[in-house]
C-alpha cells in the first residue's frame, strides 16, 4: 500500500510538472514570433533610355533557385565556409527569386532595351529569352556584422535559331546593417540592387548597337 501510494504521489507530481511546462510555452512569453521581411530592392541606379529599342519582344524566365533552401522563404546564413543556416525566426514575404525576377523586369523596360518584354509563362511569342539562376543569398555572419553575397546567373538566347548570345554570372556584396536577420535583410536588398544594375547594362551590351537596327 505504502509503495502504490508512493508511485500514485510521483505520477500526480510528474503531471503538474508537464502541465507547468506546457503553460510556459503558450502563455509565459518565451515563444518568439517569427518577422516577415520584405525584401527593399533599391531602384535602378541608371537614368531611364532614350534611344531606339530593339524592335524585339524579350521574355523573362523567374530566377530558377539553385537548390530547395533558395527556392523557399527562409533568411540564410552562414557562420563558416561550407555551411548554410536558416534563421529560426525571420522569413522573406515572398521567396526571394520571384522579388529578384520582378525588379529585373523594372530595370530592362527603363532601360528602354525592347519595344516589349513579358514573363515566359504570359503567352507572349518572344524574339528572345533571358533565362536565370539564383547561386547565392546569404548573409555571411561569422564576424560581425557579417556581409551580404548575391549571386546570379543569366544567359541570353535568341529564340529564332535558339542560339546562345552570351551567358554571365553575376555577384554582388555588401555589408549588413546589423549582426541579425534585420541586417541581413537590409544589406541583401541593397547588393540585389546594384547586381540587378549591372545585369541590365550587360544585356544592352549583347543587343545589336542601334545603328544596326532596322
Amino acid at each position: 500500500m505504502i509503495q502504490s501510494a508512493r508511485a500514485r504521489y510521483r505520477l500526480l507530481v510528474l503531471a503538474g510538472l508537464l502541465v507547468s511546462l506546457a503553460g510556459c510555452g503558450v502563455l509565459g512569453g518565451r515563444s518568439q514570433p517569427v518577422v516577415h521581411h520584405s525584401l527593399e530592392v533599391p531602384a535602378a541606379s541608371t537614368p531611364a533610355s532614350v534611344g531606339q529599342p530593339l524592335p524585339a519582344t524579350l521574355l523573362l524566365d523567374r530566377p530558377r533557385p539553385a537548390g530547395a533552401l533558395l527556392a523557399g522563404a527562409s533568411l540564410l546564413f552562414s557562420r563558416a565556409p561550407g555551411t548554410l543556416a536558416q534563421y529560426q525566426y525571420a522569413r522573406w514575404s515572398e521567396p526571394p527569386a520571384d522579388t529578384l525576377g520582378r525588379e529585373l523586369r523594372r530595370r530592362i523596360e527603363r532601360a528602354g532595351l525592347f519595344q516589349a518584354v513579358a514573363d515566359l509563362d504570359s503567352g507572349v511569342r518572344g524574339d528572345y529569352l533571358l533565362n536565370s539562376r539564383l547561386l547565392d543569398f546569404r548573409h555571411d555572419a561569422g564576424q560581425a556584422p557579417g556581409q551580404v553575397r548575391v549571386e546570379l546567373e543569366v544567359e541570353l538566347v535568341r529564340r529564332a535559331d535558339a542560339s546562345l548570345i552570351g551567358r554571365q554570372v553575376f555577384v554582388a556584396t555588401a555589408p549588413a546593417a546589423s549582426h541579425d536577420a534585420a541586417g541581413a535583410a537590409a544589406g541583401l536588398g541593397s547588393a540585389g540592387g546594384r547586381l540587378l544594375d549591372d545585369v541590365a547594362a550587360w544585356l544592352a551590351l549583347r543587343l545589336p548597337a542601334r545603328a544596326d537596327r532596322p
